[in-house]
């Protein structure tokens, strides 16, 4: 989660995501995993009777930023997407493709054997694998585990005109600055 200044040139857009003042709470701003904390009103959300405080928190925080992630492309009805990582995010960002946006050809490609069990538990998909895809073969590809083969390897999987969501931050040694790209 993070905190925006609710008043610069990119939050009046409703871009508050890309703010001049961005501070990723727990980074820039200590304290976050207390039992108490104090923010604005405008990023509190009132939670459903029967959810908790740790259900909340958890679901607001990973399906939130997943939501936000997929409103921010464009995804054609019948994509062929793969999804680079099948930790919290990537198992969110697969939930969502398929309730909210009906994506029928979804594959995942995760190196744990435990989390490629999970996501054919959760996410009922065929096509997963253990460490790259095939080639020159989606038309959207998302980064949602910050390593940076995993980053690379999305690249080579796009074909011709496809897109490449980033959510996974990479550490530096990646040539591309994609914290900068967040």
């Amino acid at each position: 989660s993070y905190k925006f200044c609710g008043h610069c040139s990119r939050c009046a857009r409703g871009k508050e995501n890309i703010c001049e003042e961005y501070q990723v709470l727990g980074m820039e701003i200590p304290g976050t995993h207390t039992d108490r904390a104090v923010f604005p009103e405008r990023m509190l959300y009132r939670l459903p009777a029967g959810v908790g405080p740790e259900e909340g928190t958890m679901l607001m925080d990973i399906f939130g930023m997943a939501h936000h992630a997929l409103k921010r492309i464009r995804i054609p009805r019948d994509s062929k997407i793969v999804i680079f990582g099948a930790g919290a995010v990537g198992l969110a960002l697969g939930m969502l493709l398929l309730r909210i946006y009906k994506a029928r050809r979804l594959s995942i490609v995760e190196p744990s054997r435990y989390r490629r069990d999970l996501a054919r538990k959760i996410l009922a998909v065929r096509n997963i694998y253990a460490m790259t895809a095939p080639r020159d073969s989606f038309d959207l590809a998302i980064e949602a585990s910050g390593d940076n083969s995993a980053f690379n390897s999305a690249f080579e999987c796009l074909q011709r005109g496809g897109n490449l969501l980033v959510i996974g931050i990479q550490d530096h040694k990646n040539k591309i600055p994609t914290v900068k790209l967040v």
